[in-house]
């Protein structure tokens, strides 16, 4: 005898009581901590990597670290990623010891984001809170130093400078000023939801950030900048109904779009900061369209990758053409060969599909998966113009987002079971 005819059942994240236990409350801090570390990377090995082995190999050898069919797909991409890297340092003439340590950190960045992914989806709710508040510090105190060091406001501030712009505690610009943004994407989110000192709170903080974004004076980062935070905005709008809210939503981005005018019109009056924003300001640099430049090295680099199965190995690319490839996907086709490039195109096309599925679904990280998944878009965008594939930060998105979809899918499977319970109550699993 069958069983009622059942509607189909809507699966929503029951709320549930917040772990607090010693050992919870300690995971959730040692997770935050670590991604906080991610800020702070002036020598390599850095204290990210570090204690990240540590971690890594804590949950190893106590066998917390497990893996879901969802999470062992970015693990089959990952481990092709990195094997192709491996194959192609047999296209290497003359080995060395930089070449295998290129492809090893490659390795432990892509196990960065299985771990991470891993670890979320057993218990998302604490660890994502802890993991954002962890990334916020030192999004805000890496912005911080930036602005003190662009305006000498420190002693040493040299150090924190680059080339005339602001660096903060990085190697180069060009990553300090994308590390900032998914603190900026969260934070605008948070500046048009909630209580009223709340939101002027998130607005000051997001401030500082945009002020580090801009004194970067990475054009890659200031459109990643506009587009997340502009596409947060459009979320928001879409997610809620209400006409007041909306109303409210409008004023509060026109008033943003207002001060960020006004701060833009500061700057280009301001003498040499002016002028230095005048310059980064243009699309298209001379050393982009020249014959040598980099776009024509991206015209004869993928010329070459297609007569390279296997790549011409790590770290060559430039010994060839005279500069690094400042191009994810050619970098991929060049160091990883073919099988990389294939692998970190379906890898970002999957993640991408999950992440544009689950965009309005109603859970509880789903502000911060909408903050990931916008930024995640405009680096793998930016990507067409800059190297990638050794930013912490992006490594550290995937493993948010795919964390994330692992956590979704497990309340998926949970509501199936409930389903075919409700639809067959007489029989037991």
């Amino acid at each position: 005898m069958t069983g009622p005819i059942l509607p189909p059942y809507e699966p929503r994240w029951t709320v549930r009581v917040p772990d607090k236990s010693g050992r919870e409350i300690l995971i959730s801090f040692v997770l935050g901590f670590a991604v906080f570390l991610g800020g702070f990377v002036l020598m390599e090995p850095a204290p990210y990597e570090l204690f990240f082995v540590i971690l890594i190999a804590a949950w190893i050898l106590t066998g917390a670290l497990t893996l879901s069919r969802t999470t062992a797909t970015l693990l089959l991409l990952l481990m092709v990623f990195t094997a192709g890297g491996f194959i192609s340092m047999t296209q290497v003439a003359r080995l060395n010891q930089t070449i295998a340590i290129y492809v090893l950190v490659t390795g432990f960045l892509c196990a960065t984001s299985i771990f991470l992914a891993s670890v979320i989806s057993r218990k998302p709710e604490t660890r994502l809170s802890a993991i954002q508040t962890g990334y916020l510090v030192a999004a805000t105190i890496v912005a911080c130093l930036g602005i003190a060091g662009y305006f000498n406001l420190i002693p040493g501030a040299d150090v924190l400078t680059r080339y005339g712009r602001a660096k903060s505690t990085f190697e180069d610009p060009n990553v300090y000023g994308p590390f900032l943004v998914l603190g900026a994407a969260i934070l605008t989110r948070q500046t048009m939801i909630g209580r009223r000192n709340k939101r002027l709170f998130s607005a000051a903080f997001l401030g500082i950030l945009l002020l580090g974004i801009l004194l970067s004076f990475s054009r890659a980062a200031w459109a990643l900048a506009l587009f997340s935070c502009g596409s947060i905005v459009a979320l928001t709008f879409v997610e809620h109904r209400n006409p007041v809210f909306r109303l409210r939503l409008i004023a509060v981005a026109l008033i943003g779009v207002g001060l960020m005018g006004l701060g833009l019109f500061a700057a280009l009056s301001s003498g040499a900061l002016g002028d230095l924003f005048t310059e980064r300001l243009q699309l298209v640099q001379e050393y982009d369209s020249a014959p040598d430049g980099r776009f024509a090295r991206h015209l004869d680099g993928f010329a070459l990758a297609l007569t390279s199965p296997l790549g011409i190995g790590p770290l060559q690319f430039a010994k060839v053409y005279g500069e690094d490839p400042h191009n994810l996907y050619l970098k991929s086709a060049m160091a990883y060969g073919w099988p990389g490039l294939i692998s970190m195109i379906l890898l970002i096309l999957i993640t991408l599909v999950h992440g544009f599925r689950q965009l309005l679904l109603k859970r509880p990280w789903t502000p911060l998966l909408q903050a990931c998944f916008v930024t995640f878009l405009g680096h793998v965008c930016i990507g067409l113009v800059i190297d990638l594939d050794h930013w912490r930060h992006f490594y550290l998105l995937l493993g948010l987002l795919w964390g994330m979809y692992a956590a979704n899918a497990r309340l998926r499977a949970h509501s199936h079971t409930i389903t075919q319970t409700m639809a067959n109550p007489g029989q037991t699993s």
